[in-house]
C-alpha cells in the first residue's frame, strides 16, 4: 500500500520497509526468501517481506513513537511482515492461535480490518526495537517505479511458521545467504542489487545473535541502486 502523498510526485522514491527474518539453521544463518508475482514491481525477483509505507503506518507510528522519523518505517515493516507471510512481531502475539492469526490476516488483506484495530483489540503492541536498522537503498532514478526502502533484521519466532500470501507473493523459502549470488550468476532467480547485497552481508556471520550485534551499531548511508 502506498500513501497518497506520493502519489503527487511521480518518480519520488516511494518511502517502504524491508524485512529479512533470521534463524539458526544446521549450517549457519538462514532468511527467508520470497518471489514477487509476475504483476507488481520488481516482477518475479527474489526479495525479502517488505512493501510501502500506508497513511495508517505513519498514525500509529505516532502514537507509539511520536516524533521519531523511522518510527513509521518499523511500523511497515511488522505489518506487511505479517501481511506477506502471516508472522506477526508483536509483544504478546503468543497468546494467539495460529487459526486465529490466520484469519486476522485474511481480515486484514481484505481491508476488512485495520492494522491498528488489530493490534487493540488483541492487547498487542508491535516489538519495533526489536527489529535491527541496517541498510538504506534508494531504487536508481531510470526505473519507473521508484523505492526509498529501509532495511531491517527480525528474529523469525520459534513458534511460528511462515507461509506467503498468495497474492503479491507467490513462494517462499528458507534460504542461505551465501547462495543467492550464485543464484543470480546461474539465472536460478531474478535478483536485484540491494537483495544480493544483503546477503553478502549476512553470509559473513555464523549465527543471528553474531549478526544482529555487528550491524545493531552498523553505520548506514544511502546506497543507490
Amino acid at each position: 500500500m502506498t500513501d497518497e502523498r506520493d502519489k503527487t510526485c511521480p518518480g519520488k522514491p516511494i518511502p517502504s520497509s524491508t524485512v529479512m527474518l533470521l534463524r539458526d539453521g544446521a549450517e549457519g544463518i538462514e532468511t527467508l526468501g520470497v518471489v514477487r508475482n509476475e504483476r507488481i514491481s520488481f516482477a518475479g525477483a527474489l526479495a525479502f517481506p517488505g512493501g510501502s509505507l500506508d497513511a495508517g503506518d505513519y498514525l500509529l507510528a505516532a502514537k507509539l513513537i511520536p516524533g521519531d522519523p523511522m518510527a513509521p518505517y518499523r511500523v511497515a515493516a511488522i505489518r506487511e511482515v505479517f501481511e506477506e507471510t502471516g508472522v506477526l512481531l508483536a509483544q504478546g502475539e503468543e497468546r494467539l492461535s495460529d487459526r486465529l492469526l490466520a484469519t486476522l490476516r485474511a481480515e486484514l488483506l481484505a481491508g476488512e480490518l485495520g492494522f491498528d484495530r488489530l493490534l487493540m483489540e488483541f492487547d498487542l503492541r508491535p516489538a519495533l526495537e526489536a527489529l535491527i536498522y541496517f541498510a538504506h537503498w534508494v531504487t536508481p532514478e531510470s526505473y519507473p517505479r521508484r523505492f526509498n526502502a529501509h532495511f531491517f533484521l527480525a528474529d523469525m519466532p520459534r513458534h511460528r511458521r511462515a507461509a506467503h500470501d498468495g497474492g503479491e507473493l507467490v513462494a517462499s523459502f528458507w534460504m542461505k545467504p551465501a547462495q543467492v549470488s550464485a543464484w543470480r550468476r546461474e539465472g536460478v532467480h531474478i535478483v536485484m542489487p540491494p537483495t544480493e547485497h544483503s546477503c553478502t552481508l549476512l553470509a559473513g556471520f555464523d549465527s543471528v545473535a553474531q549478526a544482529r550485534a555487528a550491524l545493531a551499531v552498523r553505520q548506514i548511508r544511502e546506497v543507490v541502486g
